[in-house]
Formats: structure tokens, sequence, C-alpha cells
């Protein structure tokens, strides 16, 4: 028999794994299948972008009646908070027991994820010191570049470092077909990379990128790895242009407006600052990077009109050739 819809939302409403499986849609992230409820911090793959060896998320359920949590995903920054409910209201005991359980699953996420943290950073720093000078590099070779901008070289893979102000954090590396990892634990959000010398003027979202947009300008340009990065590095640097990329998605252009900074798009669909170097050459990125200003309106000084040059007179009377 077919419910009416008033009826079928009574149900989902009442169904705990309805709600949860709503709170993850929201959020993004992909649910995982076998979801445990034991009051443990579990990782599992939550970002379809990356491959299945990215454990980014976590979450924590405990078992009840009407389950309550929490998951998120580190490399995201997104954290929700999960209280299922029937139709019978809980007491405001029982609302907040829920609570406290929900707050203190939170805590013991983000200090596990800090612990890893630290961990993998110190292993970043390792390899990092082992790592060797890039002299040169096929991923180089391919996206155009004339120089490796402090990244070094780990056998056959590119190792570009990530700061925050403390000092290295991750690393990300690249192999040479291209395919980027960072270390597994480590920290992204708000870490970054400068190519070039000097204050930076620009932020783009890619290591290619950013030194496409060096060489063309000669002006340094922070790394931010990736879009969703670039908010969290307004505070370090107020006073960049945001290059953005100009992908399919319009993911560039969203993440570069809510920056709250001044941005330039790619003019061309589906290219980035490096796409559109190695299709059109440094000095048509450059132009892009650096528009020539409109003569704007200029005011004048009584005496700078009267040393003006008198104005022609006409050649033929009431005649404009």
């Amino acid at each position: 028999m077919k419910l009416n819809i008033k009826a079928q939302e009574i149900l989902d409403r009442a169904d705990p794994m309805t709600q949860i499986r709503k709170a993850f849609d929201d959020s993004g992230i992909a649910m995982p299948r076998d979801l445990q409820m034991d009051g443990k911090i579990h990782r599992f793959h939550a970002n379809p972008e990356k491959d299945r060896s990215n454990q980014s998320g976590w979450y924590v359920f405990f078992d009840d009646d009407y389950p309550a949590g929490a998951f998120g995903d580190y490399t995201r920054d997104i954290t929700v908070k999960v209280s299922t409910h029937g139709t019978v209201p809980f007491t405001a005991a029982e609302l907040e027991a829920r609570e406290e359980n929900i707050r203190k699953a939170r805590e013991a996420a983000e200090a596990e994820r800090a612990r890893i943290a630290v961990k993998a950073a110190e292993d970043c720093r390792r390899k990092w010191q082992s790592a060797m000078p890039c002299t040169d590099h096929p991923y180089l070779k391919r996206k155009g570049l004339s120089g490796s901008y402090g990244a070094r070289v780990l056998g056959s893979t590119l190792v570009v470092p990530m700061w925050q102000p403390e000092g290295i954090v991750n690393l990300q590396t690249i192999e040479e077909n291209g395919t980027k990892r960072y270390q597994k634990g480590g920290t992204t959000k708000g870490a970054y990379n400068i190519v070039g010398h000097g204050k930076p003027a620009y932020m783009a979202e890619g290591f290619a990128t950013a030194a496409s947009v060096y060489e063309a300008t000669g002006k340094a340009c922070v790394v931010a790895f990736s879009a969703g990065n670039l908010r969290n590095l307004v505070d370090l640097f107020p006073d960049v242009t945001i290059v953005a990329d100009n992908d399919e998605s319009g993911t560039g252009e969203k993440e570069a407006k809510a920056t709250g900074l001044n941005y330039i798009l790619i003019p061309e669909k589906g290219m980035d600052a490096n796409d559109y170097a190695s299709k059109y050459g440094r000095e048509a990125l450059a132009k892009v990077l650096n528009p020539p200003k409109e003569p704007g309106l200029r005011l004048y000084t009584g005496q700078e009109l009267l040393d003006l040059p008198a104005p022609k007179s006409w050649i033929v009377k009431c005649w404009i050739p």
C-alpha cells in the first residue's frame, strides 16, 4: 500500500537512520556503508575526489533508541553534530546527557586529530631534510616551468613543503605522471607555500599555477594547494589578488569570492594560469594578470587650463572631416 506524503514524512522523521543519512547527504560527505555505533572514533574515506587511501573522514555515534553523535572531514574542515529524534520529545535531562556525549565525542575526535597531525608533521620534516635539491623533473617540464622554486625530490617524486608560521606541517608529493598526494594525517588547513621572492602579490591554488603566475609577473605568489583553503589564508595574506581557476564546476571563482579579496578569473573555461600560459605564452598571462588601466578623468587647475595649447581653428568652416 502506498503511503500518503504526510504519513511518509512522519515515518522519515521517526527513523533515526533516515535522519543520519540525510545529515551526511546535506554535508556532502559520503556515508560509510558500515556505520558502527559503539561510542568510538572511526576513520573512513569521505571525499570522493580523493583516492580510497585518503581516510580524512571521521565519525562517532552512540547506540540508543535514537542514536546521537558527530562526524566530519578533516581535509575539508567539516564537522556535523547529529541528534536523532522520534515523535516523543526528550526530557531536559535526556537532552543534556545526549549533548554531553556528543561534546565529549567531538573533543575526543579533535584531540585524536591533533595527535595524528603532530606526528605527521614530524615525519614530514624528516622527509624534507632527506630530500635532495631538484634541478630537473618530468612534471616541471610538462608544465613548462623554468625552475623548481624550492621543491625537492625524493627518488623520482617531486616534494613541495607546506608551511604554517611554526614550520612545515605537511608535504605535497607529485609523481612524474602528475599524481598528487599529502602526508597521511597531516594538516592541510591553513598550510601554504610561496613561489618567488618578496612580499606576495598573488595567491593561486596549485604549485604549478603559482609558478606560472610568478614567471609571468615576477611577483611572488602564494600556493594554497586547494580552492577550499584560499579563505583560510586571508589573515596571513590580506593584500594578495587571487588568481582563480576557471574550472567547469565554478568552484575556483566561488571560493575566490568567498575570501573577500580581489580576484582575477582566468578567461578561458577549464583553464588555470598554468594552462593559459602553456597555450598562449607567459606574455598573454601577464596581460590577464596586469590588464592595461583605462584612462581616468583628471582635474585641472585654472593655471593648467590656461597653459594648455589653444584649440586648432577650422580648416574649412563648419565642416568636420
